[in-house]
């Protein structure tokens, strides 16, 4: 995907894990597809993943996720996957890298989606966001929500009904299983947006 970034795989991962955490070592791993663009995933078992970047990784302890995901993760109205541990580098692989819980959850292409339930899904994680003191959080990417939402679920009644329900949403919906994934293939772009939109 990128010229620059490194080649991991399975045989990486799981030396990273003998060498690091013996006790998670044994569990089944399996490479997560389709592969992030920043970030190799592989699930872990069947509650955790492992998240290694693939390029330009962090060479110091710490990070926004490891800060950020537990504080947001009581307050937002879907589930979101937080870091349980964190690696150093190691087997050649020259970054730190994490392991996180996993979240459950199905793919769906964006054509099969619930417009107007994803509009309100989108709008109640927005207020949830809204309503967290950013102070101390890292900075945004500067993207405005309404243009990330537009260019995330393409065609103008869904984009339109989305960026009206985030401002001005009057129904709550319900949590539903599996909610993270389903609403926009949201899991990751929903709440990337919302982040981007509170600064966080």
């Amino acid at each position: 995907m990128h010229a620059d970034e490194l080649e991991i795989d399975e045989p990486l991962v799981r030396g990273l894990l003998a060498e690091q955490f013996p006790e998670w070592s044994d569990l089944p791993l399996r490479r997560v597809e389709p592969q992030g663009t920043d970030n190799a995933i592989f699930r872990l078992g069947g509650e955790l993943s492992v998240r290694l970047p693939r390029r330009h990784g962090p060479t110091d302890p710490g990070g926004k996720e490891l800060e950020w995901l537990p504080r947001l993760a009581p307050v937002v109205p879907t589930e979101i996957p937080v870091p349980v541990a964190q690696g150093h580098p190691g087997q050649g692989y020259p970054w730190f890298w994490e392991i996180h819980t996993w979240v459950e959850g199905a793919t769906v292409p964006v054509a099969d989606l619930d417009a107007v339930q994803a509009a309100r899904d989108l709008a109640e994680l927005v207020r949830a966001l809204q309503r967290i003191d950013p102070a101390g959080a890292p900075p945004g990417r500067g993207v405005p929500l309404h243009s990330a939402t537009r260019s995330s679920v393409p065609g103008s009644p869904r984009s339109g009904a989305i960026r009206r329900s985030s401002t001005c949403g009057s129904e709550r919906s319900r949590r539903r299983p599996g909610m993270a994934r389903r609403s926009g293939t949201t899991a990751t772009s929903t709440l990337a947006t919302g982040l981007c939109a509170t600064g966080v």
